[in-house]
């Protein structure tokens, strides 16, 4: 099996999940010692080089140590976006126990509450020995779901014991008592201190009704209810004022684009538009922009009819599979896009919110 070695993205190793049966991941940075545990790796998962979609997915690490003693875990720390597949990892002590490199492990992407693969992925790394510390426990297999569904088990019995043992507790208090409280309910219908269905009841006391149905409402306090309520909607209705557009700019498409992109010769190129309000303003983007060619983790620049304000609130989107960031560089827009792109048409919305 030949390793490849990792490469990485600023802090996070990328991994791909279109490798051949007969290679593997040298990963460095799964590396430890024994007695290490909660190592954070940081990962992003690629398909053929473009971001995995991490959504409705989980990860797991399986593998067999320098013992042959099986390891498992679910141990995904936390995903930072989903769409570009990044995310980091913990792995447990466990995995640390006996020296030596992994006879195979694996990153196992799957369907989330489900036993469904959707990817594995071969990795390799060493666990180094530790002679200042004593380890325990290497010959232990380790099944983190195996663990965790026999816990909640053992939990689930555990609960069901108790609540039938205060069941029975309950039933022989009950029981005592169910003779007298039934004489001393008929004794109250009776002598006319029980409401019936059927009959004509006065409720003098305060009553508390959790889902109260009536088809028939009338009264003093009704009638009052009413004048007071029509008296409040028309003295209020006058008063009701809603935020307006003070002014719409109309819509452009005179940009200027710059540093790797240009205008799309298309129909729907990107327009824009702003709206002032009472206090600030709002700018809207919507449509195509041609790039014509950009790195991974460059961007373009933007410069609308207006200025915007250094610090403004950018919120965008771009409809490809590259993440992408803006915000106010120079009077304008910087938009950064990773994953590179070459001679190719990116739909794009923005609204830029300054006051």
């Amino acid at each position: 099996m030949a390793d490849i070695s990792v490469e990485y993205t600023g802090q996070f190793a990328k991994i791909d999940t279109d490798i051949k049966s007969t290679d593997s991941y040298l990963f460095d940075g799964l590396n430890g010692r024994q007695g290490d545990n909660g190592r954070r790796v940081y990962i992003q998962f690629l398909d053929r080089g473009f971001p995995h979609d991490l959504t409705g997915e989980t990860v797991e690490l399986q593998g067999k140590d320098a013992k042959g003693m099986t390891k498992t875990t679910q141990s995904m720390e936390h995903v930072y976006s989903a769409k570009a597949g990044t995310c980091s990892f913990l792995v447990p002590g466990a995995f640390y126990q006996a020296a030596g490199p992994y006879q195979n492990a694996y990153f196992v992407i799957r369907k989330s509450g489900t036993d469904q693969a959707v990817s594995t992925i071969p990795v390799s790394f060493t666990v180094m020995e530790n002679a200042v510390i004593m380890t325990s426990g290497e010959l232990t297999p380790y099944l983190s779901q195996v663990d965790g569904k026999l816990d909640a088990v053992s939990k689930r019995v555990a609960g069901i014991t108790d609540s039938y043992n205060t069941m029975l507790d309950t039933i022989s208090t009950g029981v005592s008592s169910i003779g007298k409280q039934v004489a001393d309910y008929m004794q109250r219908l009776q002598s006319g201190h029980v409401a019936t269905t059927d009959g004509s009841n006065s409720f003098t006391g305060s009553n508390h009704f959790s889902n109260l149905v009536v088809d028939n409402l009338s009264g003093a306090g009704v009638d009052a209810l009413k004048s007071y309520v029509e008296n409040e909607v028309k003295a209020g209705v006058g008063s009701i004022k809603l935020p307006q557009s003070i002014q719409n700019s109309g819509t452009t498409r005179d940009i200027n684009f710059s540093q790797g992109a240009s205008k799309s010769s298309a129909n729907d190129s990107l327009m824009v538009w702003k709206e002032s309000y009472a206090g600030g303003t709002k700018i809207f983007g919507s449509g195509k922009v041609h790039i014509d060619k950009l790195g991974d983790g460059d961007h373009f620049h933007l410069d609308l009819p207006w200025n915007v304000q250094e610090g403004a609130f950018i919120i965008g989107e771009s409809f490809t599979p590259h993440m992408t960031k803006m915000e106010a560089v120079g009077g304008g827009i910087d938009v950064t896009i990773w994953g590179g792109i070459t001679n190719t048409e990116v739909w794009i919305d923005f609204m830029v919110s300054q006051f």
